[in-house]
């Protein structure tokens, strides 16, 4: 082997996105799952020592919870500012909830986690008034109106095996939609890889979605308006060859 071969060899990281499946059962079985028990202690390790650091008083907002605050503003020009009802769909520790709390303080903001069976039972003894922790989607109401004001989906709906119909039930349960923190390419089909955590994070694996932005695009847009795009620069991965900057859209459902 040639030493720049083995150089270039030697430089690959174990962790990432790895693409090369094609069906989400095959990627599952290449992976731990986010079902597994070392996602769900990293998960509530973060949380506490996110909480052993939040000070209630700093009103320093780092660059996604910006994000969020700028799609807010916009949402905020159709609807009322003192109130916030919001669905997390997959939101683990519901960390947004306190970063945005403590930056819109005049607003009363109304929480809830939509997680698996072990995370929701899990963060069951921090839930107060305001924040809960459910496992699944609540049925929306008949007469057509959002019970929610907003849905959000942040780096969860790349994570499950079938994300188009919930983004149809995210976009029929609220009046307005964001993901954010998820993977897009110029591509005409969508692609399933596994992303393999540092174990700094935590010790895990599992399948995840790279999505074709026009398709994506194309099927959100049958349920709402599409209202605003961001780049999420703090999320860069290598996958396929090419550095992808995860990025984040704002719709307004009809």
């Amino acid at each position: 082997m040639k030493l720049s071969n083995l150089w270039r060899k030697k430089k690959v990281s174990p962790y990432g996105f790895f693409s090369g499946y094609s069906t989400w059962d095959e990627a599952l079985k290449d992976s731990t799952s986010y079902t597994a028990d070392s996602v769900l202690q990293g998960t509530l390790s973060r949380r506490e020592l996110f909480l052993a650091e939040f000070d209630p008083k700093d009103h320093v907002v780092d660059a996604r919870t910006q994000q969020l605050l700028s799609a807010l503003a916009f949402i905020f020009t159709k609807k009322s500012a003192n109130t916030l009802k919001v669905l997390d769909f997959g939101g683990g520790s519901a960390l947004y909830f306190y970063l945005l709390r403590r930056a819109l303080p005049h607003v009363e903001i109304d929480w809830t986690v939509i997680e698996t069976e072990e995370m929701a039972q899990a963060h069951q003894p921090f839930e107060e008034s305001h924040i809960r922790w459910q496992t699944s989607l609540p049925v929306g109401s008949a007469s057509g109106n959002k019970p929610f004001d907003l849905c959000l989906a942040s780096s969860s709906i790349l994570y499950i095996p079938q994300p188009y119909d919930i983004l149809k039930k995210l976009l029929n349960l609220g009046r307005f939609v964001i993901v954010t923190r998820t993977g897009f390419i110029d591509e005409a089909e969508d692609k399933i890889a596994v992303q393999r955590v540092p174990p700094e994070i935590f010790t895990g694996s599992y399948p995840a979605w790279f999505f074709s932005r026009e398709k994506f695009l194309a099927f959100a847009q049958k349920s709402g308006q599409l209202q605003m795009g961001w780049t999420v620069p703090q999320d860069v991965f290598d996958f396929e060859g090419k550095k992808i900057i995860f990025q984040g859209y704002l719709f307004e459902s009809f």
